[in-house]
């Protein structure tokens, strides 16, 4: 799986510490699919650019721990991916890290391309990671993986 949507390397932390930038590229992928969710009508398809926002994370509502072990609880509280014209996209994650009983929220961003082929979407961020996703309405789906939870459907609303 792409490492936009990889959390491997929460992991290896010995102790909580910020998010990374790849920690960041799980949650773009995500919201990146939001992002496409664009419907047609008989005089073609709605233009992609706006606002997109994380609906749920394998069929849970927003907040998700998509990780917890021994050195704490990290959580997807908030994301959206915003599509400009011509093709570029920025996508924002908000993070609840818990640790020693200390809540902490990180918001990490990450940009790059779209393109649009029908209804598939792609992404592509600035070290050429790619993250396909289907547009249905105005509902973008992607399948990611999210640690703890394995590989699951991310779904963004416009």
């Amino acid at each position: 799986m792409s490492a936009l949507l990889s959390l491997s390397r929460w992991r290896q932390r010995a102790r909580p510490q910020p998010l990374s930038r790849r920690t960041l590229r799980v949650g773009v992928g995500a919201l990146l699919a939001a992002s496409l969710a664009c419907s047609g009508d008989s005089t073609g398809p709605e233009p992609l650019e706006g606002t997109y926002s994380l609906q749920t994370m394998g069929a849970r509502p927003l907040p998700v721990v998509v990780l917890q072990d021994e050195t704490g609880k990290y959580e997807i509280t908030a994301g959206s991916v915003t599509l400009r014209p011509p093709n570029a996209f920025t996508m924002s994650l908000t993070f609840r890290q818990t640790a020693a009983g200390q809540a902490n929220t990180l918001t990490s961003e990450i940009s790059g391309t779209w393109t649009r082929s029908g209804s598939s979407v792609t992404l592509t961020d600035s070290d050429g990671d790619v993250v396909s996703a289907t547009l249905s309405g105005r509902t973008l789906r992607m399948m990611g993986e999210a640690e703890d939870l394995g590989t699951i459907e991310w779904v963004f609303r416009k």
